[in-house]
């Protein structure tokens, strides 16, 4: 998919992020889902109480907003180097 990715012409950052999210997604399914899970079931006790399909909605909407506060910390400090991440996908994009 990263392939496919770079041969559409998309910038290096983009490249590089969807590569760190894939991961992440991956990760999701084993030993980061399992974590998420517990740690959440720990904070928020309403989660045991839910059916499992629920409680698996709640843990992937966790991390992906998650994913999403994180990536913008990221930006941010890039951004504070100089580095405008959102614009060089922009460009990026609009150039094909």
């Amino acid at each position: 998919m990263l392939f496919v990715f770079y041969k559409l012409g998309f910038s290096f950052y983009f490249i590089i992020g969807m590569g760190i999210f894939i991961l992440l997604l991956v990760l999701l399914k084993g030993k980061l889902f399992n974590k998420l899970d517990t740690f959440l079931t720990a904070k928020l006790p309403f989660l045991s109480r839910q059916s499992p399909r629920v409680k698996k909605l709640i843990i992937v909407i966790a991390f992906i907003l998650a994913y999403i506060i994180l990536k913008q910390i990221i930006f941010f400090v890039l951004s504070q180097f100089g580095i405008d991440v959102q614009k060089m996908i922009l460009d990026s994009v609009n150039n094909h």
